[in-house]
């Protein structure tokens, strides 16, 4: 959940409105498309996830963990019958937004040394990404807000396709890039 999360440059909770209905594949793109929904704005738009080098960043190697470890797949009876078999955390669904935001919060906390703990949230998923794009040199506004969902501020909002999955996908490059090399660079490797 918390790499979906900031790989969507999302906020915290708006995984929960993820379902498979809304997934698909390019075949000429070769990428999937997990179309996101946000609490906020009510909009949705395409979300191009990519493959990464580092099975830690690989979207499709992390939904595989998650669900063969995780339970994933898993629905029960209830979930079944109101309808949630095709949502991606179908416990999620039943709960509040801010609910599942403290949720996300709490999983980022309980992994950090208790002198840093309190500065870091759910939101610090959506404000890193947009750090990351910030500081790639290949990365515009215009690239950027097609993952994060801004408004490039202008009446060209208007015009631009949001479930074009092309216009994610250098914003879903540029973000994979700075895994690696965040990640080689903490680790020494």
């Amino acid at each position: 959940m918390l790499f979906s999360t900031h790989d969507a440059v999302g906020r915290g909770g708006e995984i929960k409105f993820q379902t498979f209905n809304d997934w698909s594949f390019d075949f000429q793109l070769h990428i999937l498309d997990t179309m996101w929904r946000e609490s906020k704005r009510s909009q949705s738009y395409a979300m191009a996830r990519v493959t990464d080098d580092s099975f830690l960043f690989d979207f499709f190697y992390i939904h595989g963990a998650f669900a063969m470890a995780e339970n994933g797949l898993h629905r029960t009876p209830e979930q079944v019958r109101d309808g949630k078999e095709r949502h991606v955390y179908p416990s999620l669904h039943s709960i509040h937004n801010n609910t599942v935001a403290k949720k996300l919060t709490d999983i980022i906390r309980r992994n950090l040394p208790p002198n840093v703990r309190s500065k870091y949230s759910s939101k610090s998923l959506r404000q890193a990404a947009i750090n990351e794009m910030a500081l790639h040199k290949d990365i515009g506004p215009f690239e950027a807000s097609a993952r994060s969902g801004h408004s490039v501020g202008n009446s060209m909002d208007d015009y631009l396709d949001p479930l074009n999955p092309l216009r994610s996908l250098p914003a879903a490059q540029a973000l994979h890039v700075s895994y690696c090399v965040a990640f080689q660079y903490s680790t020494g490797l």
